[in-house]
Formats: C-alpha cells, sequence, structure tokens
C-alpha cells in the first residue's frame, strides 16, 4: 500500500466515498531478526513471517497507548503452533514452536504447502488487551484447511462484523524467507457492501495483488481498487523489541512451580531458570535470591518441600 519505506512498516489508509479501510504490513526485517536469533530453519522462518503479518494486520485498528492483541497457532501438523503479539506503537515479537521444522523434498527455494507444516487444520486464539476500565476480547476458532487469510478475515467479522479481503506473499529464496507482506481491504458497517463484495475478485486470482506488493504506493493501491480519494491514515514504524525483565521472570518462575518446588531447589542449592521464548534470554535464580520468597516451612517430610519429596523445579521457556 501505501509509503516505501526502508525498513518495516504497518500502513493504513482509508477511502471516505465507500468507506474502505486499507492496511499493508512489511514484516520482512523482523521476521528476520526474530529467526536469526532463534537459528529457524526456511520452513520455520516461513510459518513465522505469516504468524508475524497477520497479527500486524489484526492490530490495524489499536489506536490506543499499551492496547495489544496476541495470536496463538496450533496445529495438528509437524509445527506444533506459532505466536505472535502486536503492540500499538510498533512492537512486534513472536516464535514458532518448532526452531528446526524440516524442508519438504524438492522445496528449497520455495514456499512449503501448509500441509507440509500445519496438516490439515490449525486452531486459532486471539487476546485483545486494552488499558483501563475497557475489558479484554479473547476469541478463537478451528480453520480448515490452514489459512492465514481465513484467519484474518475470520477475525474481523466476527470480532468487528468488518468484511474483510486479506491476501499474503511470503517469498523464499535459497536461505530462507526473502519478502513478508500482507494486504487486507475491509468496508466499513455503512460501507459500500455491494462495491467491495466485487472487489473480492482481486483477492482470488493468483498474482492478483502483485502490482501491490512490488510497488506499495498508494497509487498503486487507488488504481487497483478504484479508490480515487483514499488517503494515508498512519504509518507505523516496526520493529522487534522483547520487553521482558528479571522481575517479570521471577513471577513467573514462582506462579509456575510453586512454593514446594522452589523450596526444593533451595535445600539442594540448584539453580532454577526461565528462558524468555521471544528474545532467548536467560534469567537464573541462586538459592539466595529464592529463599526470602519461600514461606516458612512446616519441616514436614511429606512431599510438602521436605526432603522426601522428589519433583524437581521446572524450567520455564
Amino acid at each position: 500500500m501505501i509509503l516505501r519505506h526502508p525498513t518495516d512498516a504497518l500502513v493504513t489508509g482509508f477511502a471516505p466515498r465507500r468507506k474502505f479501510i486499507a492496511a499493508f504490513a512489511d514484516v520482512t526485517e523482523t521476521t528476520h531478526a526474530i529467526a536469526d536469533l532463534h537459528g529457524c530453519s526456511p520452513a520455520s522462518e516461513w510459518l513465522l513471517a505469516h504468524t508475524l503479518a497477520a497479527a500486524t494486520l489484526l492490530g490495524a485498528p489499536l489506536s490506543e497507548k499499551g492496547e495489544s492483541i496476541a495470536l496463538r497457532i496450533d496445529d495438528d501438523g509437524s509445527a506444533g503452533g506459532a505466536y505472535a503479539e502486536f503492540t500499538h506503537g510498533g512492537r512486534l515479537r513472536g516464535y514458532v514452536t518448532r526452531k528446526l521444522l524440516p524442508d519438504p523434498e524438492g522445496a528449497e527455494g520455495r514456499e512449503p504447502q501448509w500441509s507440509d507444516i500445519l496438516g490439515d487444520s490449525m486452531r486459532t486464539k486471539t487476546l485483545w488487551e486494552r488499558p483501563g476500565p475497557v475489558p479484554n476480547s479473547v476469541g478463537g476458532f478451528r480453520i480448515r484447511p490452514p489459512s492465514f487469510r481465513a484467519l484474518v478475515e475470520g477475525h474481523f467479522l466476527r470480532t468487528l462484523h468488518l468484511p474483510t479481503w486479506a491476501r499474503f506473499r511470503v517469498r523464499m529464496d535459497d536461505a530462507g524467507v526473502e519478502s513478508a507482506m500482507a494486504f487486507m481491504l475491509q468496508c466499513r458497517p455503512d460501507g459500500d457492501l455491494s462495491g467491495f463484495v466485487q472487489r473480492e475478485r482481486a483477492f482470488s486470482d493468483e498474482g492478483g495483488l502483485d502490482e501491490i506488493f512490488d510497488d506499495p504506493v498508494v497509487d498503486t493501491v487507488r488504481w487497483k481498487f478504484d479508490l480515487d480519494d483514499l488517503s494515508i491514515g498512519n504509518a507505523e514504524p516496526l520493529a522487534f523489541r522483547c520487553d521482558c525483565s528479571r522481575a517479570g521472570s521471577l513471577v513467573a518462575l514462582v506462579a509456575l512451580n510453586g512454593p514446594d518446588i522452589l523450596r526444593e531447589a533451595v535445600e539442594n542449592d540448584a539453580i532454577p531458570s526461565v528462558t524468555c521464548p521471544f528474545c532467548g534470554s536467560v534469567y537464573d535464580f541462586p538459592p539466595d535470591e529464592l529463599r526470602p520468597l519461600l514461606p516458612p516451612s512446616d519441616d514436614k517430610e511429606d512431599g510438602n518441600g521436605g526432603p522426601d519429596d522428589p519433583t524437581p523445579p521446572q524450567e520455564v521457556g
């Protein structure tokens, strides 16, 4: 869509005459940054790119500081799943469950098939977090066969009642993902719905949006969809950023393990750790740091923290 930009961006626009909303997402560099950080194989990077692009499109309506949307995908295939989180302000982060998915035989330099990675269906969950008194929104559904286009279109139709057309283009080269982009067009409830339906053909034809992905400027979108009054509403740079912290990791460690398991770790001089799934940072917590957090022991050797309790501390991440 809409402006050429040297880095990743989410760009949105509005056509007031027909009340259409357009959004273009480029997540190429973010995909490369995360894939390099985690050592992803090309097939895993391909799944990561789609997940990041989908989360970015889902986050296009966010307008308040602190708003975020998280997308989780679980599948029936070999991938296991993926996660991405977009926060208003341009923070984007995510991961795939399996970093070293094998490339399908003969797939070098070309796009894999969804059936090779996700199986015959995928389950999606979204969490829209909003600051202040506004309640969070949770949604989810199963998509069969797997389709990120159906994910984005179904999410907006079900949650915001916005008819939506979406298209992804993730291109591969011999090293992995060459480019990762996505585009969507929406019709507001009071918009030209019949005109919107007519524009679906561009999203269904193979290569129908190549002009937009090859030359993402506003004039291309105006010409492609006959939207002379389309104008840019916002151009938001995107970047991979992680806000994990030692304090937050300690809270997670205590919450997920409980005092009995942590007491066992302290008594055995073990050092539990928390690994951030986004950036890979590892936080170790020695016994002296955990001991003040433990409640007084009842000294019973009954599996509640006594020396006979064989349960080891769990590692998070």
